[in-house]
């Protein structure tokens, strides 16, 4: 969607998290700094007095390039928490909440059918051009909100039901986490998590080969002889007994073979599989370098559709166009 913007404007979006911590002013409205970069803070909604609402945004318009746009979005953001913490007001700015869910080819479709330029809403800071003002999608006051086709869903229901789809116990616990993870829409790194836990429920890790087994079977009859404390025997018996069987990662990676040749995030599945493990290694344990925001963003909204393809199995693809 080109631009011949030569203006930008700044805006962000944050929550006050409960009804009780929140802006005591019956103003809709607060200039913050006035000039050629006027710079406001008012209520998402309009109509909506600052002490009413739970979404608010701060925003700051005419700056002459989007990086000058984007520096005094993060400057504004600065200010804001700074001025918050002083008056021990609590707000949420969205710094791990995720950007959006809509992708780029929905935005398209959306400036091609209406001629609007489209945006995700996003929690936190964002920039874009001034004129002409885009409309933004994305959050409702309490949860995000996404309409499925309802004429879809129901040929899907009607498919499944002739196929006699009967998933396994460990689809249904992996749907339920799946599920829950909707509720995490605060929190990208979260929700990035869910998903994962939901695939690795999925995962079948299969006994090594023959050769392997023998070996390792050696080693654990020399530990079992070994003159070492009864606690430390154990602990490394333990830990070759989990080696009979194959890793996770190859395991997966068997499992993300089984989507064939679909793409997600423009990856084979396999490929695809690698990165968002490697990406939650680097999550959940401290002593490597942990991925940024846009970095697990970027990778949540494909995670998720990979998720689900792979607990819908044989209806994988029914009925829809593959929108990454």
């Amino acid at each position: 969607m080109p631009s011949l913007a030569t203006e930008f404007t700044f805006r962000i979006r944050f929550i006050m998290p409960t009804s009780s911590n929140n802006i005591a002013s019956d103003d809709e409205v607060w200039i913050l700094a006035d000039g050629p970069n006027r710079v406001e803070l008012r209520s998402r909604g309009e109509g909506q007095s600052l002490r009413d609402a739970e979404h608010l945004v701060i925003i700051g318009r005419n700056y002459p390039s989007q990086s000058t746009a984007e520096q005094a979005g993060l400057r504004w953001s600065s200010i804001a928490k700074a001025a918050f913490a002083a008056q021990h007001l609590q707000a949420d700015f969205g710094r791990l909440a995720p950007k959006g869910f809509a992708t780029n080819i929905a935005l398209r479709r959306i400036y091609d059918s209406t001629g609007e330029t489209a945006l995700n809403d996003i929690h936190g800071v964002m920039t874009y051009p001034s004129e002409p003002r885009p409309v933004l999608i994305g959050f409702g006051p309490v949860n995000a909100i996404r309409g499925v086709n309802g004429p879809r869903l129901r040929a899907t229901l009607l498919e499944a039901a002739r196929l006699n789809v009967d998933l396994d116990e460990s689809k249904h616990l992996a749907y339920d986490i799946f599920s829950a993870a909707a509720l995490a829409y605060k929190s990208v790194d979260a929700r990035f998590m869910l998903h994962m836990m939901a695939l690795e429920t999925l995962i079948v890790q299969e006994s090594r080969p023959d050769d392997s087994l023998r070996h390792i079977a050696k080693l654990r009859t020399d530990t079992s002889t070994a003159s070492l404390p009864d606690h430390e025997r154990q602990s490394i018996d333990n830990a070759l007994e989990t080696l009979t069987r194959e890793s996770v990662g190859r395991a997966g990676r068997r499992l993300a073979r089984t989507l064939g040749d679909r793409k997600y995030h423009d990856m084979s599945p396999v490929s695809f599989f690698n990165t968002c493990y490697e990406a939650r290694s680097r999550l959940v344990h401290g002593h490597l370098a942990r991925p940024g925001r846009n970095e697990v963003a970027a990778f949540g909204a494909s995670l998720e559709v990979f998720v689900a393809d792979l607990i819908a199995g044989q209806l994988v693809g029914f009925g829809h166009d593959d929108f990454l």
